[in-house]
């Protein structure tokens, strides 16, 4: 069951700041789901949609929620999804659903009141064990000025930039950037990606990728035909970086850093 706030401008969820909720005429809203809603929330605001993930021990659920009548519909959730996201598509009008899967990207296609899943593009990525009873929202688009989604995948030993192209194709670049490593005395290795920054790090106009790895500025520069650099930019800039190992030293209060190392 999910409980929304209605105001003239957006939606809100029904745990918001006591003060903010008495400061706007609100119309509150319970949406039976057929199962909890403890997964994620994505809001689609030109398709007027939300979509709700939910998961027990045993299965995982994700549900579309019209906002214009609040009527839901469930649909099968692909064996293989990891996470959901939204894009802008070429030929679309509004964005689309979207999955990350352990061998792809996946759209969700609406037509005729029928569900269906089709293959945008085929990738790899650090996430190739499924959890069979989540299924969450993960950011894994963004627009480098085109106006189109693109896709930036962490994988192993590099980050995988899909640009999407004005016929609705993709063109790959393979970024040297390598996956965070967290081990511990136990043997146990966690692997993460490292987090990007979109920038004009050249003045020209043009949205680039930063990222940092060994206590360096490393940056993707993008060219005026849209493609990109896959050698890194080592900026002479006058900054002093923490290596990563030092920037996780956090103050949290009873936890121990015994046996850990990152890398």
């Amino acid at each position: 069951m999910l409980k929304l706030l209605q105001t003239s401008r957006c939606w809100l969820l029904a745990l918001l700041c006591p003060a903010l909720v008495q400061a706007f005429p609100m119309h509150k809203v319970t949406v039976p789901l057929g199962h909890p809603a403890n997964g994620s929330i994505l809001h689609l605001p030109e398709q007027r949609q939300l979509w709700v993930s939910g998961f027990s021990q045993y299965e995982r659920w994700l549900t579309q929620v019209d906002l214009s009548n609040y009527q839901t519909r469930s649909i099968a959730v692909p064996e293989q999804a990891q996470y959901f996201s939204q894009a802008k598509l070429a030929g679309q009008d509004a964005e689309q659903l979207v999955l990350l899967t352990l061998d792809g990207i996946l759209q969700l296609e609406q037509r005729d009141g029928q569900f269906s899943w089709r293959q945008l593009l085929h990738t790899e990525s650090i996430f190739r064990v499924i959890d069979p009873v989540r299924l969450r929202e993960r950011n894994f688009s963004l627009d480098l000025g085109s106006g189109l989604s693109d896709f930036l995948i962490p994988d192993f030993q590099a980050y995988h930039l899909y640009r999407q192209q004005a016929d609705g194709s993709f063109r790959h670049y393979a970024l040297p950037v390598s996956a965070r490593i967290q081990t511990w005395n136990n043997n146990r290795a966690d692997y993460s990606g490292r987090r990007f920054y979109p920038l004009d790090a050249n003045l020209d106009g043009l949205t680039d990728l930063l990222f940092v790895q060994e206590g360096k500025l490393q940056i993707f520069l993008q060219q005026s035909d849209g493609s990109f650099n896959t050698e890194p930019w080592l900026p002479d800039w006058p900054v002093t970086l923490s290596t990563e190992q030092q920037a996780d030293q956090r103050s949290d209060a009873g936890r121990s850093y015994s046996g850990q190392n990152i890398s």
